[in-house]
């Protein structure tokens, strides 16, 4: 074969070298038998490809037969299917996820998830898209809750229906749901329309509702058993808020919004609350510290945990209404407050009345707000936060005892010094109270060069704490524009001689 390959023109390969007439010829009448070879060698590949294949999927269909999977008992396959759902919203009507995307790989992989209820036990309805294809989406949600079985169901709806009197895939459609309710364990409707649709039902299951309306519908909703409320309104008073809670005596966790600072203390009595551990004031608005302040007094909650207070504005003489009113909640372990709402005695007073407190998180909205006729001496800054919070002599109460973790966002200025840092951490650390992390996220700080470095974090995770400190990156000083053989001319592709683009 090497002999077979020679060339007589081995010396003229690769090279710009231009053969004579009778050089073509020449090198014609060596390729002939070569090529005649190079065909007799394509033909056996081919057919060698051809065994190969055979012999390939002979392999393949009998490795099939002894896989693994083919041999997973059903119920570990139900387990594996169940895992592959999102876990941090409903499961949506699309063959690229879960669970309709386990029924498109074989028969077998279909008929188990068809028969696995709790595949299809939540699902998100955007309206826009079931009337996108109306009659073979309504009746593919009305399949979709029939395979979750008796399970309990989670549902979320958005986009409001062109009223009540509309097609009559609209009337499917309510009636599936309708037909579910009983099961309904986590539902969230995004607007009046669908609310008012279900006020009325009985949901004897029901453990979370996240649904817009106007009091008068909160009102007319058989909440009773329900664990967990997030209400979102646009005319919600506090008083407002205790009749929900009045009707929800088993409540765990309650986020709503509140912009009305009306407050009839003649209409409201104290809602005893047993099992509520985590209670969110959203933020639509600044609110007035006294209202909240009253709030908090007519809630007997004496299992909460969490707490969210939003920016609240408040004359001095009405500071001790809200501090009487958060010493009734001892076992408090979250606190989330902006620290532009409060001067810095009303911030510290506020602390030492959750001397179990394991999480503060401290956000910063605009200017403050807590007395505007003053200056902002008062105000407290995260530099004078982790200083109120940094352990002194062992013989003095500190502040926070058990505070393990610490987040600081959303601040424009007021840095911390590294050294306030440092004080902080160590004694924190020394303390041996489980201090694990300190997080501060600022937006617009000022450039300072006391700062820790990348090995004090280091350090400090070395000795169990996570130390996370974002500051925005510095502009970056634009270039002058220099002069070029362009300058001048339109910004386009240039075109070349040959009529095509560079």
């Amino acid at each position: 074969m090497t002999d077979f390959l020679n060339s007589p023109f081995e010396a003229h390969l690769r090279t710009n070298f231009v053969p004579s007439d009778a050089q073509c010829e020449q090198i014609r009448a060596d390729l002939a038998p070569r090529l005649v070879q190079l065909g007799l060698l394509n033909e056996r590949i081919r057919e060698l490809s051809a065994e190969r294949d055979k012999l390939q999927a002979y392999v393949d269909s009998h490795t099939a037969l002894v896989s693994y999977p083919r041999r997973l008992p059903v119920d570990i396959v139900r387990e594996i299917f169940v895992a592959c759902l999102a876990t941090d919203r409903n499961a949506v009507m699309s063959a690229q996820e879960a669970p309709l995307l386990l029924c498109r790989i074989c028969s077998a992989w279909r008929a188990i998830a068809l028969t696995t209820p709790s595949l299809w036990t939540s699902i998100h309805i955007p309206i826009g898209f079931i009337m996108g294809d109306p009659v073979e989406r309504s009746l593919a949600l009305k399949n979709w809750l029939q395979l979750s079985g008796a399970l309990p169901i989670s549902i979320s709806l958005t986009t409001t229906p062109s009223g009540l009197g509309g097609p009559p895939y609209t009337f499917a459609l309510v009636e599936a749901l309708i037909r579910s309710a009983s099961r309904w364990g986590r539902v969230e409707f995004g607007d009046d329309v669908w609310a008012m649709l279900i006020a009325n039902l009985q949901t004897p299951v029901l453990e979370s509702i996240k649904v817009s309306g106007r009091v008068e519908l909160f009102r007319q909703f058989h909440f009773f058993a329900v664990r967990s409320l997030h209400a979102r309104s646009s005319r919600l008073s506090p008083a407002g808020v205790l009749t929900l809670l009045g009707r929800c005596p088993q409540l765990v966790s309650l986020a709503f919004p509140t912009v009305d600072d009306m407050w009839d203390d003649t209409t409201s009595e104290p809602v005893s609350l047993p099992f509520l551990k985590s209670f969110t004031i959203l933020q639509p608005r600044v609110l007035d510290l006294q209202s909240v302040g009253r709030l908090l007094q007519k809630m007997v909650a004496p299992e909460l945990r969490q707490l969210h207070i939003p920016t609240v504005y408040s004359p001095p003489q009405n500071y001790h209404l809200f501090l009487s009113a958060i010493e009734q909640i001892p076992l408090l372990d979250t606190l989330l407050i902006y620290l532009n709402s409060f001067p810095e005695p009303v911030i510290l007073e506020t602390l030492r009345s959750f001397p179990n407190l394991a999480e503060l998180v401290v956000l910063h909205n605009g200017r403050g707000w807590w007395n505007p006729d003053d200056d902002e001496e008062s105000t407290c800054t995260p530099e004078r936060l982790l200083v109120l919070l940094t352990p002194g002599d062992p013989s003095e109460s500190t502040v926070c005892p058990n505070l393990q973790d610490l987040q600081i966002d959303d601040f424009d200025q007021s840095v911390p010094t590294k050294k306030t840092m440092e004080e902080f951490l160590r004694h924190r650390i020394a303390r041996g109270r489980g201090f694990r992390r300190l997080k501060m996220d600022f937006n617009a700080a000022r450039q300072q060069t006391d700062f820790l470095s990348a090995e004090e974090v280091e350090h400090f995770r070395s000795l169990g704490v996570e130390v996370a400190l974002r500051l925005p990156k510095p502009e970056r000083v634009k270039e002058p524009v220099r002069s070029n053989a362009w300058t001048g001319l339109p910004v386009m592709k240039s075109q070349s001689r040959w009529g095509g683009w560079d």
